[in-house]
Formats: structure tokens, sequence, C-alpha cells
């Protein structure tokens, strides 16, 4: 399979509901990783911090043992299997990406009731992830110019909101073109 021509390794950025749909053999999510790992050169996954506290605090509240496994499970198989990399931010970013998730629910970007959505995606452009794959209907129904828009005020690189079926499609596409 042809890879993309490359640049700097790409950062790819993933929503908590991503993790769980690859860990469970979704269909759609399994083969947005094998687009990406074929076709692009050296990706790195990043699990945002707040998607994987998301999956600590599902793993925490869950009311069986097997749901708590399967959130846990979910965690080791993305670090192990799927070489995703959790990536702490320092103090600094930390605030940033607050202000900049306060921001995108007070814009009305997203409902004010979203924190952590807001601080998925903070956190993915703070760590200079172009692209921010979820099934998360909120984040993916954030207005693209308006949150481009918004992240530019910030001095920050825009991120992309995907969808798993996007980036295949999306990947196909790419490749038919070079």
């Amino acid at each position: 399979m042809a890879k993309l021509p490359g640049r700097a390794p790409l950062r790819i950025a993933v929503d908590t509901n991503y993790l769980l749909d690859c860990y469970d053999g979704d269909e759609t999510a399994v083969g947005a990783w094998e687009t990406i790992m074929e076709r692009a050169a050296a990706p790195t996954w990043i699990i945002p911090p707040t998607a994987g506290q998301e999956l600590l605090s599902l793993a925490r509240k869950a009311p069986t043992n097997s749901a708590r496994r399967r959130f846990i499970n979910a965690t080791q198989d993305a670090v192990t299997r799927r070489k995703f990399q959790p990536i702490p931010l320092a103090a600094v970013a930390h605030g940033i990406a607050d202000r900049i998730s306060v921001e995108l629910r007070k814009c009305g970007l997203l409902p004010k009731a979203e924190r952590n959505d807001s601080l998925i995606l903070a956190e993915s452009v703070i760590l200079e992830c172009p692209i921010l794959i979820t099934k998360d209907a909120h984040l993916l129904g954030a207005d693209p110019a308006q949150v481009k828009h918004l992240l530019l005020r910030f001095d920050v690189t825009p991120t992309l909101i995907l969808h798993p079926a996007t980036v295949i499609k999306t990947w196909k596409e790419m490749v038919r073109r070079h």
C-alpha cells in the first residue's frame, strides 16, 4: 500500500469513545486505525490527558467488575497493542487548554455541559495534533470554520475533528491523488 509522502510524523489525537470502539472491535474505528497505519509514515497516536482521565473515571464508576475491566482493558489495549501514547501537559499548557476549553463553550461551539469534550479538543491542539478522531456528535457538530477562527485567536494550529469513517474515505482519496 502506498504511504503518503511524509514531513514530520503525523500526530493523531483520539477521543475516549474512539479508544473504546477500537477495543470493542468496531469496524469503522479499527478501519481508521488500520488505514492510517498503512498509509501514513510513522504516525504517533496521542491520548489527550482528559481522554485518559475519562477512561479511569469510567472504570472507577463502573457498576460491575466486567464493566470496570472493559475500561481498564481498553486503556491497556490502546497503549500496548496499538501503541497510543498518553501525553501529559505541563502546567502552563493546562492553563492554555483550559482557557481554550472555556472559550469553545462560551462561544457556543460546544455545549456548556461538554467540558471534557472541549478539553480534549483544546489538549489536542496544544499537543500539536492536526487530527482528532472521534464519534462524538458535539465535537463533530462544531462549525469547523468557527473553531478554526477561535483557535487562531490563541495562536495555535487548528485541529481537524474527524469521524473514523471520514478518515478512511479521506485517506483513500489522498492516496489516489498521489
